[in-house]
């Protein structure tokens, strides 16, 4: 395969994702030297001890996303954390074959939901990453990226492939954002996040009008008390321990004033829309399903 021709004498960058001992990485990284390449290695493992990732669209058209991890030179050395925006990455080898780690300090209890959530984060990401893969871009949807339910007792079977290049997951809420942006929707304020200081400035932009959302669909348990995230509204106080968002990245969007939420579903050719006003209630203005009432919504026969 080969690259395009860089225009402002750029190396062309090569992402290889897989672990720094992959045997396999190791025997063809010599065959890379002296081919004009910016060769960088990123260990899903190191994801978030010691990797971070931001990313941010809205009002500016543009989105950016930036991971920053150690990576290590063709001979093998670790070099200092390098940072890259995705739209930089000429051409990613997919070696992936480890997921995210959580860093010592999170509790045990919690673990198994942090390594969960951040695997699945990163295969949101690598679905973002629209440059060549080789020998294909992973699905977020497959069985190296997710665990029966995330519960402890599941143990994650065999590394199965899908069959070619698919494109982003539906569940992906960030690529869902970037097709409605380009479909001419006006979208808010957004930060996916695990660097704290960027969290700090974010809230600060949005003048404190901020709300929290849990991008991946996982639920986890506390002292054996399920605990569903719903949509939350950002405090002050919540920026007592903005540092914890180290431990997995955060969602967070600009909160809008509403009058009310459409909430429309297409199956096939047919259309199925619902009002809902919660707005007009204070304990469903944030979020509508910490406290369900249909009593409030308007339904549509579907067209």
């Amino acid at each position: 395969m080969k690259l395009a021709t860089l225009t402002n004498n750029r190396k062309p960058v090569l992402l290889i994702v897989g672990r720094h001992e992959d045997p396999h990485i190791l025997q063809i990284l010599p065959l890379l030297k002296d081919r004009h390449l910016r060769v960088l290695r990123f260990n899903p493992s190191d994801f978030p001890a010691d990797a971070s990732l931001s990313l941010k669209l809205g009002s500016s058209q543009q989105m950016t996303a930036i991971l920053s991890f150690p990576s290590c030179e063709i001979d093998g050395e670790i070099i200092e954390t390098v940072e890259i925006d995705i739209r930089e990455i000429d051409l990613v080898w997919n070696r992936v074959r480890s997921r995210s780690q959580a860093p010592a300090e999170v509790n045990k209890c919690h673990r198994l939901w942090v390594e969960e959530n951040c695997t699945r984060q990163l295969a949101y990401l690598y679905e973002l990453i629209l440059c060549p893969w080789i020998p294909y871009r992973p699905d977020s949807c497959h069985a190296q990226f997710t665990r029966e339910a995330a519960t402890p007792v599941s143990v994650l079977s065999g590394q199965r492939y899908a069959e070619g290049d698919r494109g982003p997951s539906p569940e992906n809420k960030i690529y869902q954002l970037l097709l409605a942006q380009q479909l001419g929707f006006s979208i808010p304020e957004t930060l996916l996040t695990s660097r704290p200081q960027d969290l700090l400035d974010f809230y600060s932009e949005c003048r404190g009008n901020l709300i929290s959302k849990k991008l991946v669909d996982l639920v986890m348990s506390l002292d054996g008390v399920p605990l569903t995230p719903f949509t939350h509204a950002v405090t002050e106080h919540d920026l007592m321990r903005y540092e914890a968002v180290r431990m997995s990245p955060v969602l967070f969007q600009e909160r809008l004033d509403k009058k009310l939420e459409l909430r429309v579903t297409v199956v096939g050719n047919k259309v199925f829309a619902a009002e809902i006003y919660s707005a007009n209630d204070p304990k469903q203005s944030i979020d509508w399903r910490r406290y369900p009432s249909f009593n409030l919504a308007r339904f549509y026969a579907p067209h």
